[in-house]
């Protein structure tokens, strides 16, 4: 959670810094030049955030799959006996989070959403509203919080 703190805090630093060349510029091809910097490092910051995110859920899935495998009892552990570790990667996402995540709840909902933004933004799509990066900040550390291994 500290790294996802650590890295909203410097998007904050780098946001202030553009807003401020953005207000302080003096034409409107530059305000307009400032402005769209700002959308770029919201992107980049949400990509980072998500990414920090998701590499949370893969070593906390890691970990669940790796005490489950360890059940004494084979009723409990063979499915999880079919799970190999090192290509983790091969489940999607969404799956690798519904082990950590109630499928039902809000959070899983949002995560979900969240991720639709993540796949246009990484695979060069535009979106139709601009990120807020506070608020999209504070559902990706409630989601966080909520992750059980």
């Amino acid at each position: 959670m500290n790294e996802l703190r650590a890295t909203y805090r410097t998007y904050l630093l780098v946001d202030n810094f553009l807003a401020d060349k953005e207000n302080r510029a003096r034409s409107k091809s530059s305000r307009d030049m400032w402005s769209q910097r700002r959308a770029l490092n919201d992107q980049a910051h949400f990509g980072l955030l998500f990414a920090k995110l998701e590499a949370r859920i893969n070593r906390l899935c890691s970990m669940l799959i790796v005490r489950k495998q360890k059940l004494s009892r084979w009723r409990q552990r063979r499915w999880w006996s079919s799970i190999e570790i090192k290509k983790l990667d091969r489940i999607w996402f969404l799956n690798r989070a519904d082990m950590l995540l109630d499928r039902s709840s809000h959070h899983r909902a949002n995560l979900e959403a969240l991720y639709e933004i993540r796949c246009k933004i990484v695979h060069g799509g535009t979106l139709a509203t601009p990120i807020n990066v506070p608020t999209m900040a504070q559902t990706i550390f409630a989601i966080a919080a909520q992750l059980r291994k």
